[in-house]
């Protein structure tokens, strides 16, 4: 017996408890000082970054899979975005999508689409892509800081203005008075 009526092996248990205990809390203090200051090193991204990566969403997934299914039975790609009503764009949901979430862009009727689109469609004669094409991007003025640009690929990049008429330049030399318009108006 001891002092306050506990054997040596209650007092073990006790102890034992209390440096459990110990243990515990400690790691809840690392842990919760592992988010402190890990939590500070993440940015949710904005409002603007959010709306640009579900748009590069529409454009990788319903757009690309559109324009693909056109060429593979058309052998070149739509001229326009109504092209591809109602035979390849033909639900709501994917109407829907032909409006980029970063604009006011409304959905409305299908007949008038490339008038209220937020996409805009490049044309090219042929069955076989070249990887490096460009099949359809924003329309300018959508984001900020550029566009998003959908490649024969199928990977879509967010390019600036200025590298974007670049791209256009690249591909449509014959269209050189239109891109070098195009770069005028939207280079800042």
């Amino acid at each position: 017996m001891d002092l306050n009526g506990k054997t040596k092996l209650e007092w073990g248990k006790i102890t034992q408890m209390f440096i459990r205990l110990a243990v515990v809390l400690f790691i809840l203090f690392v842990l919760s000082l592992g988010l402190f200051v890990f939590g500070r090193w993440y940015e949710a991204p904005s409002q603007e970054e959010q709306e640009q990566h579900l748009c590069e969403l529409f454009l990788r997934i319903d757009l690309y899979h559109s324009i693909y299914a056109y060429n593979s039975n058309n052998h070149q790609t739509p001229a326009k975005i109504s092209d591809l009503y109602p035979k390849y764009i033909g639900t709501e949901f994917e109407r829907k999508r032909l409006a980029c979430p970063s604009t006011k862009d409304t959905p409305g009727k299908m007949k008038n689409v490339d008038n209220w689109s937020s996409y805009i469609v490049f044309f090219h004669l042929g069955k076989d892509l070249n990887p490096n094409s460009i099949l359809a991007c924003d329309k300018p003025g959508n984001h900020k800081e550029g566009v998003n640009v959908l490649f024969g690929d199928g990977r879509v990049e967010f390019v600036t203005y200025k590298e974007l008429a670049q791209i256009l330049l690249q591909q449509y030399g014959n269209l050189e008075n239109q891109v070098l318009d195009f770069k005028r108006e939207f280079d800042p």
